[in-house]
């Protein structure tokens, strides 16, 4: 199952059906860790989700790689499942994800301020229809009659 999975997942990227990943999970599969590594964003937000219901080994093993995923909610997802009752290193790790995302979203917060107030009085910055000057124009486009000229 491994090899096959690792195959497929090398040249397609697909999701998994939920009745699928809940037998991995109840049998407690080692599929599980390649779903977690290579897998959809979907089904590792599930797995991170379900996590509880595996064994100890499997969750720990789960945890750290889900833990290092680069999207957000997948690893805030696994650090709400273990807030208490973890290894000293996985508790470490925790709090190094939460601050970096907490430190993350500060940084994405500071940027958008700061492009906001460079484009605030910008001419050369217009929203899409923001003062429907370009939907009257395509209005204006609309109106002109269609070219009914020969083409040969």
């Amino acid at each position: 199952m491994h090899g096959f999975l690792k195959i497929l997942y090398s040249l397609f990227y697909f999701k998994i059906p939920r009745f699928i990943l809940k037998k991995f999970i109840s049998n407690n599969n080692d599929a599980l860790d390649i779903i977690a590594k290579r897998g959809h964003y979907k089904d590792r937000i599930y797995l991170a989700e379900n996590i509880k219901t595996l064994n100890r080994e499997n969750q720990l093993g789960l945890m750290k790689t889900l833990l290092d995923d680069n999207i957000e909610v997948v690893s805030k997802k696994t650090i709400n499942q273990f807030s208490n009752d973890v290894p000293k290193e996985l508790a470490s790790l925790i709090k190094k994800k939460s601050a970096y995302w907490k430190r993350k979203r500060i940084e994405n917060d500071i940027l958008s301020q700061k492009t906001s107030e460079l484009l605030k009085d910008s001419k050369n910055y217009k929203r899409k229809f923001g003062n429907g000057e370009s939907f009257q124009m395509i209005k204006q486009m609309l109106k002109k009659p269609m070219n009914t000229g020969k083409w040969f």
